[in-house]
């Protein structure tokens, strides 16, 4: 047991016992196109799940557009 705090390897490296090297992690380097065709494939996953079979992403936000109209127009029918 050593006593000096400063070096408290003093003794092992008397003993030749090296200390164990922090273990290095290699940093993953990701280039910018994987990372925005990642993006554009998540985009198109979302899209997919969002509209219906058989319309496009654009018919599927006019027919929302239609619907919410038709809905405020009940609405304003039922408070009248």
């Amino acid at each position: 047991m050593t006593y000096n705090k400063a070096k408290p390897n003093r003794q092992a490296r008397r003993l030749g016992i090296k200390p164990e090297e922090p273990k290095r992690e290699e940093k993953k380097t990701v280039s910018k196109a994987a990372v925005l065709s990642q993006k554009a494939k998540q985009a198109r996953e979302a899209q997919r799940r969002i509209t219906p079979p058989g319309m496009t992403y654009g018919e599927y936000m006019e027919y929302l557009k239609d619907k919410r109209q038709q809905l405020e127009e009940k609405k304003k029918n039922i408070q009248e």
